[in-house]
């Protein structure tokens, strides 16, 4: 067998295996259906259909690396990552949520609806085909739809579920306009097929129109404002599937916008809609997220604000650092809400200790400018000055706005923690340059058009209220109006609940009462449940 042959198979062997991902995970939905009604049986049997899962998708990120170092075509970086992690979380889910809902009703039932939703999710990493992977996204909404509504009997619940539904099929609806205009355009439905018709410029207007509906699509999937409500209410579902929602299910819609990078780096209106929805919904939610009462409703907005930043990310062109974003953001989503429990306890514990001196606006102040010194210190020694073209200067931008907290001299802490807290800073700054290169690389998009200054500007001038408006809270915090801007941005400046009565207004009878018509006043939505 030639060298060539051998480089071929392993192409081949990556993409069968990954192929055999979602195709397990769907035959063990339908077998642990069967076995429903004995849940200690659907537990042992969706963990091991799990398990075979995560073995299918780590043996197949070994074949792609194999092909991949040999200079083979085979599936693509984010699809090897993804799968994997994918997988990995299937396992995590499954052995967790047969000892949280052990003795619930119905609890087989919620074992295969899980892994219905798993096998849906992979479906649409793995596909190569662009109809197959839309109306796998379809489904994974249908499935999990099923699972936000496991507790029947809380209303708000119910709600979320409807939200997420309306949300979802107008999502769907642009996605199958999306895939008719390129298949009508490029005769082919194949993505690796029309990203290189697209790098050869050969699709012409009508892709640019495809890919503003796959924007929109990826805006309200990935419960981007006004239409995030539904994000925030999912804690009324089990907490399996706030794990599964937030760490793998509504992260997809910047994989398929990853997926097709090279379509979406030539629509200039699809790139500004993402960078001007994300970069809003990024600061609205940040704020609102720093402001939160409960550990539950902070991580929620905290995900909806880092979905804002994974669309900006995507329309500023930073596909790369938007894949790492994507599988760190996942990765600790799912571990905070598997341990959900026991981070409220600490919490308790922490808030009857003496409360520590707060920092002023001044130490902000200095702990942004450093965090600014050290991004561009870094990025300048390893890459030089061009490092900073314009997508990288609004990415270096949010790395030293995220790192102000981390940096911030709080009063009661000593030399010791300071230290510690620059040197982490330090490791993560000099990650993101060192990855940025290596990463683009190797997601083949080294030759994509970068955005322009009109769009870094853009954005920057969208994320300056953040750090403005957090600063305002730290100097007045006692003026009554900003007192009232607080109680605003906490509730996200109220942009959610216009779309929750639409939803309300589509039920004949009231979840609440369901006798009547009565609609609840939308300031009494409860606060996440533990």
């Amino acid at each position: 067998m030639t060298n060539a042959e051998n480089l071929s198979a392993a192409a081949r062997a990556a993409n069968l295996l990954h192929a055999a991902v979602p195709i397990t995970l769907a035959a063990g939905a339908l077998a642990v259906a069967a076995f429903r009604r004995l849940p200690a049986t659907a537990w042992a049997l969706a963990g091991t259909v799990a398990g075979s899962a995560l073995a299918f998708a780590l043996a197949g990120g070994f074949a792609a690396a194999i092909a991949a170092a040999t200079g083979s075509a085979a599936t693509t970086l984010p699809q090897t990552v993804l799968l994997a992690f994918v997988g990995l979380l299937g396992v995590a889910l499954t052995r967790f949520s047969s000892s949280y809902l052990a003795g619930e009703h119905n609890e087989g039932a919620f074992a295969g609806w899980l892994l219905t939703t798993l096998a849906g999710a992979t479906t649409v990493l793995a596909t190569g085909n662009l109809l197959v992977l839309s109306l796998a996204w379809v489904a994974t909404s249908l499935s999990l739809q099923q699972l936000l509504t496991f507790y029947r009997d809380r209303p708000w619940a119910l709600v979320a579920a409807r939200e997420k539904f309306l949300a979802g099929r107008c999502a769907d609806f642009c996605m199958l306009i999306a895939t008719s205009l390129l298949a009508m355009r490029a005769g082919t439905l194949g993505i690796d097929e029309l990203t290189a018709m697209a790098a050869r410029q050969e699709l012409g207007e009508e892709a640019r129109v495809a890919m503003c509906f796959v924007a929109v699509a990826a805006l309200l999937k990935c419960a981007q404002m006004p239409f995030h409500g539904w994000l925030l209410r999912v804690m009324e579902a089990p907490t399996p599937v706030s794990a599964l929602l937030h760490a793998g299910v509504v992260n997809l819609g910047g994989f398929v916008l990853l997926r097709l990078a090279p379509l979406l780096a030539d629509a200039p209106v699809a790139r500004w809609l993402l960078i001007v929805v994300g970069a809003a919904t990024a600061v609205t939610a940040a704020l609102a997220s720093s402001m939160q009462p409960s550990v539950k409703s902070a991580l929620a907005w905290s995900t909806c604000a880092q979905m804002g930043f994974l669309m900006l990310q995507c329309g500023l062109g930073l596909f790369e650092m938007a894949l790492l974003h994507l599988v760190a953001h996942s990765a600790y989503k799912a571990h905070a809400f598997l341990t959900a429990a026991s981070t409220v306890q600490a919490s308790a514990i922490d808030a009857l200790a003496p409360p520590g001196r707060p920092t002023g606006p001044a130490a902000r102040i200095v702990a942004g400018l450093g965090g600014a010194a050290l991004v561009l210190a870094i990025g300048v020694a390893i890459d030089g000055v061009a490092a900073f073209t314009p997508a990288t200067a609004v990415g270096a931008a949010i790395l030293a706005l995220a790192l102000t907290p981390l940096l911030e001299a709080r009063r009661d802490a000593g030399g010791g923690g300071i230290v510690r807290r620059g040197l982490v800073a330090t490791a993560v700054v000099g990650a993101w340059f060192g990855l940025h290169d290596g990463l683009r690389h190797a997601l083949g998009l080294a030759d994509l058009p970068p955005a322009g200054w009109w769009q870094a500007a853009a954005a920057l001038a969208l994320l300056l209220p953040l750090p403005a408006i957090r600063l305002l809270l730290a100097w007045r915090a006692g003026h009554p109006k900003v007192a009232a801007l607080h109680a605003s941005c906490q509730r996200g400046w109220f942009l959610d609940e216009w779309f929750t009565r639409i939803a309300l207004r589509t039920w004949r009878s009231s979840p609440f009462r369901r006798d009547t018509d009565f609609a609840p006043d939308l300031a009494d939505t409860p606060h996440a449940r533990t």
